[in-house]
């Protein structure tokens, strides 16, 4: 998806628009992300990096498609996708402080449970009636992450504890995708 090719130049653009995701442990294999106005087709979509201009009141489709492994990672295991998170904020421009790390309105749009869903993974949901600008980030993990979390715990990724074992908490991250309201 980031890349047309794994040539150095087409790495270097996919890297310079934002179609980038990272995955940590070998999680999943591949990942594709669409942003669309609903039942606009496939084509009329949106992928990693890029903006979506819709009317205010539309409704906004996103489907995300993740390629669980299939041989075992470095570690020797082979890790399952268990929860897919769509992560979305409203855009507020730049900050004056650079150093902030903080957006207030961030929060886990839908969580998806696809543990027991083998091989290729779909899934799709609509935000309705959107009236102002937004942006929308996927991440997933394999539900061994240490701590009380549970699969549907919309608790963000931790720094681990001194001594855990980071091959019991896999992630992974996309860059944003951006809906702004003509």
């Amino acid at each position: 998806m980031g890349a047309a090719d794994r040539s150095y130049t087409a790495v270097m653009q996919g890297i310079r628009a934002g179609r980038v995701w990272v995955v940590h442990g070998d999680l999943i294999r591949s990942l594709s992300v669409s942003v669309r106005p609903l039942g606009a087709g496939a084509d009329r979509g949106v992928t990693l990096g890029g903006r979506l201009s819709v009317a205010p009141g539309s409704d906004v489709e996103i489907v995300i498609t993740a390629v669980k492994p299939s041989t075992p990672n470095f570690n020797g295991d082979l890790p399952n996708l268990a929860r897919i998170d769509i992560v979305g904020g409203l855009q507020t421009g730049a900050q004056s402080d650079r150093d902030t790390f903080l957006t207030p309105d961030v929060r886990v749009v839908k969580q998806f449970d696809v543990l027991a869903t083998p091989g290729t993974v779909t899934v799709a949901y609509t935000l309705a009636d959107v009236q102002d600008p937004f942006f929308l980030r996927m991440r997933g993990h394999d539900g061994r992450f240490t701590g009380t979390a549970t699969a549907v715990d919309p608790t963000p990724p931790r720094q681990d504890p001194a001594g855990i074992d980071p091959w019991t908490d896999l992630w992974f991250y996309t860059n944003p995708i951006f809906v702004d309201i003509l």
